[in-house]
């Protein structure tokens, strides 16, 4: 019984709380913000919390806060009493209830359940590293959690009326940015003490590089079982090129026989060490050091969120129905100076990163001189161009009338072997064309038909009236409907035919047409359709059937009028193509396996040729009739994998 109660008065001692109530008002018109932090009074990163509350206060006279900082509970790890220690903080809490209470760190949640009992459904807004909680007993005792013993902060919304501002550690998103400064790093070394959230990093970090970075060798040097000199021993022992080091916290309560001695500004301490320092939060880069930097979320940000939050809470907003916040805009933050003082490039810095202390960009050092200069450049640009333009109005008007003359022309049109006519078109009262007039012609018009002196200005019912009838009837079209016609023509006269184009201009007044000899076109079609007709004869005489044997859709396609002609009955487009299974059915039973066998010579691969005779079996005017059938196989096509398709 004495020690535990040796124990409980250590823990009250050791609590420390403030007061802050501006204004005059009556205690009963305040709304009081209780605090309560898992940190020390002069920690930076619960400070970075707690000053700009206060700060908020002092401007609001209707506003109080009061703080309590958990120091000893930050490194207890005897679990002896644990109720004993959490009903003496709870005997200092104020008498009065607070409109609200914010928690900072996750180890000063395990209060939540005695602060909502106390004060029932008291509104709480928790501040933290980890989305999760977990049994009071273990955090207490500075043990990690598991992933099956954590509680999601927002099961805790379900009983409690709160909510939380995740100020998540982006541990994942640090090992790759060390590893980018340090291109040959084997090794990363993790600087923590004996606080709980130490403990989950250390799990976490651990975690991670097993899992996503297994050749990554990992070490965890710790407050606990480690001095400040033995630290300092240890880090000019590492070689910088491939040792990776990232540093939490360094609190030891026991560094003087049995006085308790706790370190509060040990980033400064251990940041005068040569070796770089990586950090998951923004305290110390800004001091030129050790710690170079680290991957961290939008400080400025997260504040005024939590600000606003504090106030929605004020007047009267339940945190319940606040959605949980996760720290966002993360960027990589890092101390230019610190960089090079420890020979690390600040090019392999990602190009989002922020610097702090950088040396003076070229911009920042001659803005004001760069900003005369191009003062001065731009008015006598604008002088400059001021004389231009009245020099090119006057030059302007002399090329006017012939760039409207020579625009029209185009090499290209002028010498491609086709021709090419602009025609101005003469419309009727109903705005039909009727007529039009030669405007300009190219070469190539002028080697077959006229020269340009000759047609220009003239009709087109003057030049060809036996064509302008059809040129007409397209011309209509594509001026009613504004957009290219294309047609064929034959020009008898000299036994050609054209291709003709079509294509009025925006205007409606003249229209284009471009003409391309298709004469050689049209006699070679004459010709393939002459061939065609002869090997249709020729296979009707032999009576030929020609087939194809398609092998993916396992279809028999035949030729249809060669059907037509040998059968006296009306065919329907099912009867154009049977199912090979369909074809085989009507093969004598002697002959089929022999055809089979020949078939799978040619699917696999083993044939490319075969003649063969067989008996099929037909059905004409409801009688069977054995007919042989002589048959000529040959592959058409392959597919893309060199089988047979055809």
């Amino acid at each position: 019984m004495r020690s535990i109660f040796k124990v409980s008065i250590l823990f009250l001692c050791l609590l420390t709380h403030s007061f802050l109530s501006a204004g005059n008002l009556p205690e009963k018109n305040i709304k009081h913000i209780l605090i309560i932090s898992a940190y020390a009074d002069s920690n930076p990163w619960s400070n970075s919390f707690i000053t700009p509350i206060v700060t908020m206060a002092s401007q609001d006279s209707t506003i109080g806060v009061y703080t309590i900082n958990l120091k000893m509970f930050a490194v207890q790890k005897n679990s002896v009493n644990v109720e004993k220690f959490e009903e003496g903080i709870c005997e200092k809490l104020p008498q009065y209830t607070p409109k609200m209470v914010v928690f900072i760190g996750n180890a000063s949640f395990v209060f939540c359940d005695n602060l909502n009992k106390i004060w029932p459904d008291i509104p709480m807004l928790l501040c933290g590293e980890r989305d999760y909680t977990g049994p009071d007993s273990l955090i207490i005792e500075a043990h990690p959690l598991t992933p099956q013993q954590r509680i999601p902060i927002s099961d805790l919304q379900k009983t409690m009326n709160l909510t939380m501002m995740h100020a998540k550690l982006y541990m994942e998103e640090n090992l790759q940015l060390m590893k980018q400064l340090i291109p040959q790093m084997k090794k990363v070394i993790y600087i923590a003490d004996g606080t709980y959230m130490c403990q989950q990093n250390n799990y976490d970090l651990s975690t991670i590089i097993k899992e996503k970075y297994p050749e990554l060798d990992y070490q965890l040097i710790s407050a606990e079982d480690t001095s400040t000199d033995s630290l300092f021993a240890i880090l000019n022992q590492q070689n910088p090129r491939t040792t990776g080091l990232i540093f939490s916290s360094w609190l030891r309560r026991k560094d003087y026989e049995d006085n308790l001695v706790m370190t509060t500004n040990s980033h400064r301490i251990i940041a005068t060490s040569p070796v770089p320092l990586f950090s998951f939060r923004k305290v110390g880069i800004q001091e030129e050091g050790g710690i170079v930097g680290g991957y961290i979320y939008n400080e400025k940000k997260y504040i005024d969120r939590m600000l606003k939050t504090i106030k929605d809470i004020l007047h009267g907003q339940q945190p319940r129905y606040t959605p949980i916040y996760h720290a966002e805009d993360a960027t990589p933050i890092f101390n230019y100076q610190s960089l090079i003082q420890r020979n690390l490039d600040p090019k392999r810095c990602p190009d989002n990163t922020i610097f702090y202390n950088a040396p003076p960009t070229f911009w920042e050092k001659y803005e004001y001189t760069i900003i005369g200069i191009a003062c001065l450049v731009i008015l006598l640009l604008l002088f400059f161009q001021y004389h231009r333009v009245r020099v090119l109005e006057k030059m302007k008007r002399i090329q006017h009338k012939e760039l409207e003359s020579t625009g029209k022309y185009y090499n290209i049109i002028n010498n491609m072997p086709i021709l090419y006519m602009v025609e101005e078109l003469i419309k009727n009262d109903d705005g039909r064309i009727v007529d039009t007039m030669y405007v300009d012609v190219n070469k190539h018009f002028e080697k077959k038909f006229f020269e340009k002196h000759q047609i220009i200005g003239k009709r087109g019912s003057e030049i060809f009236p036996e064509s302008l009838p059809q040129f007409l009837h397209f011309m209509n079209i594509a001026l009613k409907e504004k957009r290219s016609i294309t047609f064929s023509y034959y020009y008898k006269e000299i036994d050609t035919f054209y291709d003709v184009v079509v294509n009025a201009s925006n205007d409606g007044r003249f229209m284009d047409v471009f003409c391309m000899d298709s004469t050689e076109l049209h006699h070679a079609q004459m010709q393939m359709r002459s061939i065609n007709h002869k090997l249709s004869m020729a296979l009707d005489i032999a009576n030929i059937i020609p087939w194809k044997w398609d092998l993916k859709t396992h279809t028999i396609h035949y030729d249809v009028n060669k059907a037509l002609s040998n059968e006296n009955q009306e065919i329907n487009d099912e009867q154009l193509s049977m199912s090979d299974e369909q074809y085989f059915a009507k093969i004598h039973a002697e002959d089929l396996p022999k055809v089979k066998e020949i078939c799978t010579n040619f699917i696999t691969g083993h044939c490319k040729k075969a003649k063969l005779e067989y008996r099929v079996l037909n059905n004409v005017n409801g009688a069977k009739r054995i007919d042989w059938i002589e048959t000529q196989i040959a592959i058409d096509s392959y597919d893309e994998n060199g089988q047979p398709k055809l």
